[in-house]
């Protein structure tokens, strides 16, 4: 533990002896934040749907039925306009 204490102690006095370090650990990621918020967003513009049958069931008409319904509630929930 004293071995960790010290270099953690000897880490932030050789960071902090440099000016030049200081700016960029402050500076960059504000940068950063400013210039690629709007990369982070939660928005869903556009989704792929896969729907694998693994079953092996005797009728196939039962799977194609059950992905177009998953398929429309997917494409209602993705549209539903709430207010």
């Amino acid at each position: 533990m004293r071995i960790l204490r010290f270099l953690l102690r000897k880490e932030y006095l050789q960071i902090f002896r440099d000016r030049i370090m200081v700016a960029q650990l402050l500076l960059l990621p504000a940068i950063q934040l400013a210039l690629l918020a709007n990369a982070a967003t939660f928005e869903v513009t556009s989704a792929s749907l896969v729907v694998v049958d693994t079953g092996t069931g005797s009728d196939p008409d039962d799977s194609v039925s059950f992905a177009a319904n998953v398929a429309r509630r997917v494409r209602s929930a993705l549209y539903r306009t709430d207010g």
